[in-house]
């Protein structure tokens, strides 16, 4: 639940952790419209993003009513690409989806509060396109947080690119406009905030080689600990596809 002055959001948050083989048999219940796209992609790598992408994004509106199937789910995209959620019986849903190898992401919420949401792998890839790209500030930033390069910089790439969902532009922007004012980090979670949106914050979690990260509204309140929760569980959580019910999967 995300709260404000003015009162609360329902928000659902469905991970997916699963391989092609497993993905693809349940592919009979994508909406027949995602059937057609599905069966365009000719490479393994881009299957298994689009299926991921959708089964993460369907578990959640299911969640929030029994009254609808999977296949009546239609995850549209919009003129630049970004996730529509076209669902009978609930109105004004919005999405975002994040993916990382076999790991899925996927945030519904009530359309009239923004979310974005981010999954990376620390790794090297991340500190060599984010060193020429980093402002000084963000630098000194750096520094005074007790993370490593890796985890630093696959965190501060994960930031940008969920603030850049909420704005819908995608990572196009110039790098500088995503400026973060501050980074802290507290109880193996970091939040950050931002020097040209000082409307939207972020709340990041570190789960073994990832980075998971969620971008919202700056005065919207969340339970930074149920947050990292929910990503800890998933250590021991079992593949999960696209099942009617994935109790362990979703946060809420």
């Amino acid at each position: 639940m995300l709260s404000r002055k003015n009162g609360d959001f329902r928000a659902v948050v469905s991970l997916t952790q699963s391989e092609l083989p497993e993905l693809s048999s349940h592919s009979d219940r994508l909406h027949p419209k995602e059937k057609v796209r599905y069966r365009t992609y000719q490479y393994d790598r881009r299957k298994i993003r689009y299926l991921l992408g959708r089964s993460s994004a369907k578990n959640a509106p299911i969640e929030m009513t029994d009254q609808i199937s999977l296949q009546s789910i239609w995850i549209d995209s919009g003129v630049f690409e970004f996730p529509l959620v076209r669902c009978p019986l609930i109105e004004n849903l919005q999405v975002s989806i994040g993916h990382c190898e076999s790991i899925g992401l996927g945030p519904v919420l009530q359309g009239q509060h923004p979310m974005g949401i981010d999954i990376e792998k620390v790794g090297d890839q991340h500190k060599r396109v984010m060193k020429d790209q980093l402002t000084a500030k963000e630098r000194n930033l750096l520094q005074y947080v007790d993370l490593d390069h890796l985890k630093g910089h696959a965190s501060l790439w994960s930031v940008k690119e969920a603030l850049s969902k909420v704005l819908k532009t995608g990572m196009i922007l110039d790098f500088s406009l995503l400026e973060l004012k501050t980074l802290v980090y507290n109880g193996g979670c970091t939040t950050s905030t931002f020097v040209h949106f000082g409307q939207y914050k972020t709340i990041s979690c570190f789960l073994d080689r990832y980075v998971m990260l969620m971008a919202l509204p700056k005065n919207s309140q969340s339970n930074v600990y149920q947050v990292n929760g929910f990503f800890s569980d998933q250590r021991s959580a079992s593949s999960k596809t696209l099942d009617d019910k994935c109790p362990n999967s979703i946060w809420q």
